[in-house]
């Protein structure tokens, strides 16, 4: 009579062990899963060519991309954002050299759509 009881326990413990194994499988994939979608993220943002991208805020994103601005029409007086286009590597190298000097001068870099620039906090500062 003791057989069947034994075989019950194994069946059982088999059985929970089959479930944990399972519920940690599932855990892992989940957070694989959206692991894996936040590197093909980033690298879709890396690789996308500056040319190609139609949206505004989209290309002020990308570091390594400025918008050109232009008027509308050919007798407009306004500025409307045209296309994207790549920022030299020369560019991007000089503006993190001029970056490092502003943080080092006490002012701040920004960025907006005449270009980058640096905003000293206190007056007469200058790198």
């Amino acid at each position: 009579m003791k057989k069947p009881q034994t075989s019950h326990r194994r069946a059982l413990l088999l059985f929970t062990f089959f479930i944990v194994f399972a519920v940690l499988a599932a855990g892992f994939i989940f957070v694989y899963k959206q692991k894996t979608d936040q590197w093909v993220q980033a690298y879709a943002g890396q690789i996308a060519i500056c040319e190609n991208i139609v949206d505004e805020m989209d290309c002020v994103d990308k570091v390594s991309c400025e918008g050109i601005y232009g008027p509308s029409c050919a007798d407009c007086a306004d500025s409307v954002f045209l296309r994207c286009q790549r920022i030299p590597e020369k560019i991007l190298k000089d503006n993190e050299i001029k970056k490092q000097a502003c943080a080092q001068a006490g002012g701040q870099w920004y960025r907006n759509k005449s270009g980058f620039y640096c905003v000293y906090l206190e007056p007469g500062l200058k790198p």
